[in-house]
């Protein structure tokens, strides 16, 4: 379960990569498509689901789905200047 805490810290890591790096256009998660509350909690701070990888990825011997989710720069800049 999130907290708030745990929105601030994720808050404060992409506010270090976008101005850590310049030319950091995008920052994504890649989300099991199972785990509904952190893909709540990525569109919460503003991310946008750009895909579904369908079996992409092996976790304990089961294959399963992922969600990639994103923001752009210029999205994050406007959601929180």
């Amino acid at each position: 379960m999130e907290s708030r805490t745990d929105y601030r810290a994720l808050q404060a890591i992409i506010n270090v990569a976008f101005n850590h790096d310049q030319s950091l256009n995008r920052v994504f998660a890649a989300i099991d498509t199972r785990n509904i509350p952190s893909i709540k909690f990525a569109q919460k701070i503003g991310m946008k689901c750009e895909r579904i990888l369908r079996q992409n990825r092996r976790q304990k011997g089961v294959l399963i789905d992922e969600a990639w989710y994103s923001i752009m720069r210029k999205e994050w800049l406007n959601k929180w200047k």
